[in-house]
């Protein structure tokens, strides 16, 4: 009898060995467990109290609010009204030992990875090898960090609107022409089109370096050929009009595309934060 009912009930519960028992529970007290039980027909799915644990694009990409689509800021340290998720940083060049000083001038850190801590903020270590950079001993394809910054850093004047099919491919193309290599391009094709917020349109606006070293300035050494984007969106609605681009936006820095000189590539996206207005 008990390996019948172990066969009977083991389908429905076997996904369940690795979730976060108390996570579930506290779900099923906030919103009752008709609604995911594995022998309802309600709407909602049984993986809904684990989407926060086991999907990578829930509430893409952070905490948003009805309508209109904005992150809270007060979910979020520091000030300004502008959030970098995710830039990538990726280094390349001969076996180089590094130290890159990250300095958030007007910007305040979330996260990092590796750790940056304490005033110093740096990371410290070496190329090992393409897409390889041992530091303290572990190592990472590349280092990526958040932060929250402030809009009148940047320009609004230069960029592209469109549907998210029309702007993921264009944020793709601006990665190829500036020489960001195959796996980079693909790490943002892997991420951003699943976590980009859902909406009818976007406006998008792309920042380099001229800009993005006044919220946060990276000090490297040895000196080396730094490349930098990050794509602010906006969400374009009726109720909440994004700022539209004045001209066309193209590239001004790129690759040198010689994996022998020591250079240092970046690309984000960035989204903002309770308002969606330029100052």
């Amino acid at each position: 009898m008990k390996l019948f009912l172990f066969i009977l009930f083991f389908p429905f519960y076997a996904w369940s060995t690795s979730m976060c028992v108390d996570c579930h529970l506290r779900d099923m007290r906030m919103y009752g467990p008709y609604m995911h039980s594995p022998f309802s027909f309600h709407q909602s799915p049984w993986w809904y109290p684990y989407g926060h644990f086991r999907y990578s694009n829930w509430q893409a990409p952070g905490l948003w609010q009805n309508y209109p689509p904005s992150m809270p800021g007060h979910h979020y340290p520091g000030g300004g009204n502008m959030a970098a998720a995710k830039p990538n940083v990726y280094l390349s060049g001969a076996p180089t030992e590094f130290d890159i000083k990250v300095d958030f001038k007007k910007s305040t850190l979330w996260i990092a990875a590796p750790t940056l801590k304490g005033e110093a903020s740096h990371w410290r270590g070496e190329i090992i090898g393409p897409h390889q950079l041992k530091l303290d001993g572990v190592v990472y394809p590349y280092l990526y960090y958040d932060y929250r910054s402030y809009l009148e850093l940047f320009q609004f004047d230069a960029g592209f609107c469109g549907g998210k099919k029309q702007v993921i491919t264009k944020m793709i193309e601006v990665l190829q022409v500036m020489g960001f290599r195959e796996k980079e391009v693909h790490d943002f094709k892997e991420h951003w089109p699943h976590k980009l917020p859902s909406a009818s349109r976007y406006c998008v606006f792309p920042q380099e370096s001229e800009h993005l070293q006044q919220a946060v300035e990276f000090k490297i050494k040895p000196n080396a050929h730094l490349v930098q984007i990050n794509f602010i969106v906006y969400l374009d609605h009726d109720q909440a009009p994004a700022p539209k681009p004045i001209r066309s936006w193209r590239a001004s820095t790129g690759s040198k595309q010689d994996d022998s000189i020591f250079e240092v590539r970046e690309w984000g996206v960035s989204f903002i934060v309770d308002e969606q207005k330029i100052p």
